[in-house]
């Protein structure tokens, strides 16, 4: 019966999500509910469904009290990650708070002096090792952790107390992610536990769920692009999955009118709930989301050139002295691949590559100079790939660089293209980086060269799909 309830109860808290008008009375009844519920989910039953029931309840009421102050938040501005962060905070050195200090630093002494401070929003690691808080005694207190066995908690840096603030350890205790705002809308930054350091952000709706091994976090993410069918404080929302290591978002379903998609639990598979935006009728689904890990290192991906499209056509930019779009045509019976195409809105600039025997390396070796006007006049002919390739092999400029390579000891890396996270085979070339995606060839290219870095005192990178 009491999980008949609680579901109930449920329910009812979806409906009030698609319409929020409450007296004041009805907001003091909710903190009631809430606080009440927080101290029920301590001894929660360990059941997936009833766990996400309790904690969207508490969701729900936290949102009903905060919507009356954040009118207008949950408009196109809720796509964008909002925390209190203070500028300039990637500069800021991890510090000691010394309001925080003790001679015996084990767990118990630790939440005895929280407790002491009356700190109540605060967040234990599932090891029990490290405490995530904030200090409520100050005026938007900072965001502190505090190791077991280390004398004193330590400040991460830009961080400070927020409406809604909580914590969501991830499951190897590595990260947590410091949640604020509603219970409906929030952003989260993702702290790394070790260094102290912001390593992410990202917004969300409801609840965001950590993937077993800690890399992903699932997450309802909001499109501005999408109405629902019936009036609501949010625009449509859409289920991605965000990768901490990259930065870069991954959509698993993209937001549709009709329903909105929630993260509930993930473990072998993720699951989530299909919910209708007019109904509120939910339908706990499943998802294989292996793909999300991509090639393994050794795996055997047949001929390297033909899985990763290499001569495909490509355009890449933003950054204007490496913008570059190229066609490739390959010369026939040889080894020889004519490449024509331009760098940053320039002439027309001629290439030649070479394949090698084993066909997973090729090299460029000759390139046209400044004045391409010879190789120009040899379109008009009717075999001019040949003649092309003969020209450069004559008066090209000698260059012997790699230009994609296969080695099946290198595995696929989550790349943060233009925010989203997108699987793509590596090539080291020099400092450099270029990125190959399967079945499409080159998508993006990391530089960090000398001239590159003397130019423009920082990396650049440069991507398929951008805007001019």
């Amino acid at each position: 019966m009491k999980n008949s309830n609680n579901l109930t109860k449920f329910d009812t808290s979806l409906q009030k999500f698609n319409s929020i008008h409450l007296r004041d009375q009805e907001q003091q009844e909710s903190w009631q509910e809430i606080s009440r519920k927080i101290a029920e989910d301590k001894k929660r039953s360990s059941t997936p469904f009833l766990t996400f029931a309790l904690s969207a309840v508490a969701m729900i009421g936290l949102a009903i009290v905060a919507l009356t102050t954040f009118q207008g938040y949950f408009n196109k501005q809720a796509e964008n990650p909002k925390v209190v962060v203070e500028e300039d905070h990637e500069e800021e050195k991890v510090q000691e708070n010394d309001a925080f200090l003790l001679e015996d630093p084990t767990k118990e002494n630790i939440e005895a002096m929280l407790l002491e401070r009356e700190v109540a929003r605060f967040e234990w690691a599932h090891g029990e090792e490290s405490v995530a808080f904030v200090d409520e005694v100050e005026n938007s207190g900072p965001v502190m952790i505090w190791h077991v066995g280390e004398k004193s908690a330590k400040v991460v840096p830009g961080l400070a107390e927020n409406i809604g603030t909580s914590f969501i350890w991830s499951p190897d205790d590595s990260k947590v992610l410091v949640r604020s705002g509603t219970s409906i809308v929030s952003s989260g930054v993702v702290v790394d536990a070790a260094s102290v350091e912001n390593i992410g952000a990202l917004t969300f709706v409801m609840g965001p769920v950590w993937s077993p091994d800690s890399e992903f976090i699932a997450f309802g993410q909001m499109d501005s692009e999408v109405t629902p069918v019936v009036a609501t404080e949010i625009d449509g929302v859409g289920l991605s999955v965000y990768h901490v290591k990259s930065g870069g978002v991954i959509s698993l379903i993209p937001a549709d009118e009709e329903n909105y998609y929630i993260p509930s639990v993930w473990e072998e598979e993720l699951n989530y709930f299909d919910i209708s935006f007019e109904t509120s009728e939910r339908v706990e689904k499943a998802m294989d989301v292996s793909f999300l890990y991509g090639e393994s290192s050794g795996e055997d991906v047949g001929a390297p050139l033909n899985t990763y499209h290499v001569f495909a056509p490509f355009d890449i930019g933003p950054v204007h002295n490496w913008e570059e779009d190229m066609e490739f045509f390959a010369v026939e019976s040889t080894n020889y691949v004519v490449g024509m195409g331009t760098v940053a809105a320039a002439a027309t600039v001629f290439r030649l590559y070479e394949v090698n025997d084993a066909k997973d390396e090729v090299r460029l070796i000759r390139m046209s100079g400044p004045e391409p006007e010879a190789f120009m006049s040899l379109l008009e002919k009717e075999n001019w790939v040949d003649e092309v390739a003969t020209q450069l092999l004559e008066t090209g400029v000698e260059k012997d660089e790699l230009f994609f390579a296969y080695d099946a000891s290198v595995a696929e890396e989550l790349v943060n293209v233009n925010g989203e996270a997108m699987w793509l085979y590596p090539v080291q070339v020099g400092k450099d980086t270029f990125y190959f995606k399967r079945g499409e060839g080159l998508w993006a290219k990391h530089f960090a060269n000398d001239r590159v870095m003397n130019l423009y005192m920082e990396e650049q990178f440069v991507y398929r799909n951008y805007l001019p």
